[in-house]
């Protein structure tokens, strides 16, 4: 549905909902406090993860949907479409 759900585990409650894709997201990743989304509207998106909102988005130049996300252990992520 284009979003971005934060669940509790343990009682299966949605505690937030995060909007901004146009098209449906394909990978997640944490890095620090930061949430890293990309999907099918070949965005890449970066999440507060204590204020819930999208601190940054780039949209990148391929034609295909972006599907996978890598986190280095120093951090540097990489978005494979």
């Amino acid at each position: 549905d284009r979003t971005i759900r934060i669940w509790d585990i343990q009682t299966g409650t949605c505690l937030h909902v995060l909007s901004g894709h146009t098209n449906n997201v394909w990978a997640v990743a944490q890095v620090a406090n930061q949430l890293i989304s990309c999907g099918y509207d070949q965005t890449i998106r970066v999440w507060d993860f204590n204020s819930k909102e999208c601190v940054h988005s780039v949209t990148t130049r391929t034609q295909n949907c972006l599907y996978k996300l890598v986190v280095q252990k120093d951090g540097t992520v990489y978005a494979q479409g």
